[in-house]
C-alpha cells in the first residue's frame, strides 16, 4: 500500500470525498455544484462576465462558461460545497484580477 495521500493531492487526481463505504470517489467531470449553477444565472454573473470579457477583450458569449468550469474545479479542489456567497466572493476576486492585475 502507499503512503497515504493529502486532501489537494486527492483532488488533483479527481478524488470527490468519500462514499458510505468510506471509498474515495471520483468527481463526475459535469459535476457542478447547484449553488454554482443558480449562480451562473444571475445577473449579477452575467454583469460580471460582460465587464471581464470587455476588460479582457474576448467574446462574453465565448467566455462566459469558463468562470464556471474554473470556480467548480476550485471547489472540487477544496473537497467542499460552497454557499452562494462563498461563489459570489470568488467571482468578485476574479473580476478584481481581470480589471486591476498586480504589477508584475
Amino acid at each position: 500500500m502507499g503512503r497515504p495521500r493529502s486532501g489537494r493531492t486527492l483532488a488533483a487526481a479527481g478524488i470527490r470525498g468519500r462514499d458510505e463505504a468510506g471509498q474515495c470517489r471520483r468527481a463526475e467531470r459535469d459535476e457542478t455544484p447547484p449553488s454554482l449553477v443558480r449562480l451562473g444565472r444571475t445577473e449579477r454573473f452575467r454583469r460580471t462576465v460582460q465587464v471581464t470579457a470587455q476588460t479582457l477583450d474576448l467574446d462574453a458569449q465565448v467566455c462566459s462558461a469558463q468562470p464556471v468550469a474554473g470556480l467548480a474545479m476550485l471547489a472540487q479542489a477544496m473537497d467542499r460545497d460552497l454557499a452562494e456567497a462563498d461563489w459570489r466572493r470568488l467571482l468578485d476576486a476574479l473580476l478584481l484580477i481581470a480589471a486591476y492585475p498586480a504589477a508584475s
